[in-house]
């Protein structure tokens, strides 16, 4: 085994020992499928969080809002970076206060990068805003979703039982058809954004400037607690680029799609990542680096015990 097989071993396998010991993943549920808020009343839902990773994870949420109103339909989605600790904690979503009887449908996907590209796609959870009569109505309901593989493209028809459910639900609850495209596509992104933070650190992991920093880092009593990654904006205009050329029927845009994120590995991927450690003393320390077309070009390490020092200096001073 070459120096840089052996190096890219040796680090995967340490960033992996902490966690091996459970299943690591990451649970959203909800005590209710469906809701139901008065008029002019502040409409709040709580999705609860439960982690079984050892560290911090940073990931990315994506929220899809949709709502039917007076025979009008609207539609919007958001995405926000998280910090998902270990054990239970929880998201709050504010859907506001409507002055008229409305129907609204919130889906919550939750991406991150630990071993591999994961996926939490909580099913969607509908909102009723009614004029009397809402408390009777909540009745518990509880649904909850747990971290998957992010797979690339799809194809609808093998997309099974859940699937169907999820669509089923839309229509139950009047949201229009559209919605479901609008769900996938943004699922699609979602999983492409995964896959190209799990090649950075792939390569990250390859490298050998990494793996004796990495090494350094074990030898001053760190221990690994996360990762994370993000695409550099050329990479990700690029992906869009080719999104849009390959954008074609259903179908075919799913192959090309998976052809498209096959072809960026190939070619190598680009942006910046980050390796979190912590000691027992509870102070942090990380490799931060840039990579481009799968090699790195920088990394260097930061602790807080050269932070703090470097301020005390600025003190004396």
């Amino acid at each position: 085994m070459s120096p840089r097989a052996a190096a890219a071993v040796a680090l995967a396998l340490s960033l992996a020992a902490p966690h091996a010991a459970l299943a690591q993943e990451i649970t959203l549920s909800a005590e209710q499928r469906e809701y139901y808020f008065l008029v002019n009343e502040p409409v709040r839902l709580q999705v609860l969080v439960n982690s079984t990773h050892a560290g911090t994870v940073q990931g990315t949420i994506v929220s899809v809002f949709e709502q039917s109103a007076g025979g009008a339909q609207i539609s919007r989605s958001n995405s926000n970076s998280v910090s998902v600790a270990p054990g239970e904690s929880a998201i709050d979503v504010d859907l506001g206060t409507h002055a008229a009887p409305a129907t609204m449908s919130v889906d919550l996907l939750l991406s991150y990068v630990e071993d591999g590209a994961k996926l939490v796609d909580l099913e969607p959870l509908v909102v009723h805003v009614v004029e009397e009569d809402a408390a009777s109505q909540n009745v518990p309901s509880p649904t909850s979703a747990t971290s998957q593989e992010a797979q690339l493209a799809q194809p609808q028809q093998q997309g099974g039982q859940q699937a169907q459910n999820a669509q089923q639900r839309l229509q139950n609850s009047q949201l229009a058809q559209d919605s479901s495209a609008l769900r996938d596509e943004i699922r699609e992104q979602i999983r492409q954004d995964a896959a190209e933070q799990e090649g950075i650190l792939e390569s990250a992991m390859a490298s050998e400037e990494v793996a004796a920093l990495h090494e350094e880092l074990l030898e001053r009593g760190y221990t690994p607690s996360s990762q994370s990654a993000s695409a550099s904006p050329a990479a990700q205009e690029a992906q869009d680029s080719q999104d849009a050329q390959d954008g074609g029927g259903q179908d075919g845009g799913a192959q090309d799609g998976a052809q498209g994120a096959q072809d960026g590995g190939a070619q190598g991927d680009s942006g910046s990542f980050e390796l979190a450690y912590e000691n027992a003393e509870g102070q942090w320390a990380t490799i931060e680096g840039e990579v481009e077309g799968g090699e790195v070009t920088s990394a260097e390490v930061r602790t807080q015990e050269e932070l703090d020092a470097a301020l005390e200096a600025l003190r004396a001073d």
